[in-house]
């Protein structure tokens, strides 16, 4: 885990604040692997504790946890989670925002080009923050998270092109195997993720929590996802 975490930080270093960069692959890239970690062990310190949202019981030899080894976990979740969300998250919401604006020039003056081009990489940013928090639990979401996953969940339904025939090419070679989250993945954390959202909206949000994930919603399913 330590390695991933060192390279998180040095993927931050790499940033041009633009998607459209040579070093946007390597920095997915680490944005899928500290999320598939955080995943793992996510599920261990869960299945230990008796709090996995889809297992009852412990059916699964060899996976009890001692005390040094759950501490250990525990402290590496943690350290994922920062690099993750307090790391990570911020500037691929600064991409999305910067892609969001050229897509709305683009509406503007009706550059069809750029409008698809957008929106292919407006989906690649709105898969990688969907999978980032892929392992969060209902009591771990904030208002933030919960608008990035509900923002996502209806960008996603109508603008992510499925099938990995249809993707678009990336320096020569299809961007499934360039920067894309495979598709099971996000189709599992589309719904791993709703039933989520679901539940801290219902038991969680406030009137004005919940006015403000469904006015991001709104403005995400009427316009360019900005």
């Amino acid at each position: 885990v330590e390695g991933v975490l060192r390279l998180a930080h040095q993927a931050t270093d790499l940033d041009t604040g633009t998607f459209k960069a040579s070093t946007t692959t390597v920095i997915l890239y680490v944005v899928r692997l500290a999320a598939r970690f955080d995943n793992y062990v996510s599920f261990l310190l869960q299945y230990d504790a008796g709090e996995h949202d889809s297992i009852r019981g412990k059916p699964f030899r060899g996976l009890a946890l001692d005390s040094q080894a759950r501490e250990a976990l525990a402290a590496a979740r943690r350290g994922l989670r920062k690099a993750l969300l307090g790391e990570l998250r911020p500037l691929l919401l600064g991409w999305y925002h910067k892609l969001s604006r050229e897509l709305d020039e683009a509406f503007q003056s009706e550059d069809e080009q750029v409008l698809d081009e957008n929106v292919r990489h407006l989906c690649v940013c709105h898969s990688h923050l969907l999978l980032m928090l892929r392992s969060l639990t209902p009591a771990e979401l904030t208002e933030p998270l919960a608008k990035s996953i509900a923002c996502a969940v209806a960008f996603l339904a109508t603008r992510h092109q499925w099938n990995k025939e249809l993707l678009d090419v990336w320096n020569g070679s299809p961007s499934y195997d360039a920067w894309r989250v495979p598709e099971n993945e996000v189709y599992e954390a589309l719904h791993v993720l709703r039933r989520k959202l679901l539940g801290w909206l219902r038991d969680t949000a406030t009137q004005r929590q919940l006015d403000a994930v469904l006015s991001s919603v709104v403005r995400v399913s009427e316009g360019s996802g900005a």
